[in-house]
């Protein structure tokens, strides 16, 4: 397992289990999704494919999403089906990766940007 799957089972084991006293929607539960971001944000950075173990509120955020898929446009796998659908999210998986195209919803992947995006990034893939 990678160091960055350890760090977030392990992290999001105390947070688990910090969360679970505290009750819905109070201070500290904003405090720990805060921390979650950052946590993220550094993984994403490092490893798209890290929002897999992300939660579903956060695979459903666009910002993160987006830092998953500019890293490895695959990640867009683990996106909310709001986000696969959404033109913007899988453009920018798109353009990173043409063969990501396989998880976005059925219209994403009609509209005509995502295909040229898609057209252009094998392109460039054939060339290198």
């Amino acid at each position: 397992m990678t160091d960055y799957k350890l760090k977030y089972l392990k992290y999001k084991n105390k947070y688990l289990k910090l969360k679970g006293g505290e009750g819905e929607g109070g201070i500290v539960d904003e405090l720990y999704w805060i921390e979650e971001v950052q946590l993220l944000n550094d993984e994403l950075g490092k490893d798209g494919k890290a929002l897999e173990f992300a939660s579903e509120t956060m695979k459903n955020t666009e910002s993160i999403v987006k830092r998953a898929v500019e890293q490895n446009g695959m990640a867009l796998e683990f996106a909310s089906d709001r986000l696969k659908g959404d033109i913007d999210v899988v453009l920018t998986a798109v353009r990173q990766n043409g063969n990501a195209i396989i998880h976005a919803k059925r219209d994403a992947k009609k509209d005509p940007a995502v295909l040229d995006a898609r057209i252009k990034q094998l392109q460039n893939q054939d060339q290198a």
